[in-house]
């Protein structure tokens, strides 16, 4: 039998108090600033889905959680 890496798994995030667009934006400069600063590197990514006001978090599953955290962080309204 041969092992076949486990797919990423997709979850949608509803964003509440901004937008899909703005926070995934922020998403993007945040988990590159992380990258470079740490040694920790998200594999996910956030895709916003303006239509549905949701972010679509493609990631491995163990990662889901950060998201979410990072998604309701940063998700606050706008001035």
């Amino acid at each position: 039998m041969i092992d076949s890496p486990v797919p990423p798994v997709v979850e949608a995030f509803p964003i509440r108090n901004s937008t899909p667009t703005a926070v995934a934006a922020l998403l993007e400069r945040v988990t590159k600033a992380i990258e470079q600063v740490g040694k920790f590197k998200p594999e996910g990514l956030a895709l916003a889905e303006p239509t549905s006001g949701t972010i679509l978090v493609v990631a491995p599953e163990a990662e889901l959680l950060w998201w979410k955290e990072q998604i309701e962080r940063f998700d606050q309204v706008q001035p």
